[in-house]
């Protein structure tokens, strides 16, 4: 439901080309933050660090092109960081050591 909500304030609020930065820039951001942590390749760390690189890049465009729509993306990550420590502090407190330990 809340979703549904979401989708429908961006749909009318803004244009199709609006929500596409808007969203993109999320995407990319987290793309960059996945590869940084997860991914060791064959050619670690040059392949990770190149894609880094032009995902920074991008990111630099997408902010000097279009700062609203990256604001409000950044916005929506930071709103987001509260949640999501909540939940990683309160109800999955044993999944980082997991993890760690290996």
């Amino acid at each position: 439901m809340f979703k549904t909500v979401v989708a429908i304030v961006l749909v009318s609020l803004g244009s199709f080309y609006q929500i596409l930065y808007y969203s993109g820039f999320i995407l990319i951001f987290f793309a960059s933050l996945t590869v940084s942590a997860l991914f060791k390749t064959s050619n670690y760390p040059v392949l990770p660090v190149l894609f880094i690189a032009v995902n920074v890049l991008v990111l630099v465009n997408a902010t000097i092109s279009y700062p609203w729509q990256a604001f409000w993306g950044l916005v929506t990550v930071l709103a987001g960081a509260p949640v999501y420590l909540y939940y990683k502090k309160k109800l999955m407190p044993d999944v980082g050591k997991r993890y760690c330990q290996l």
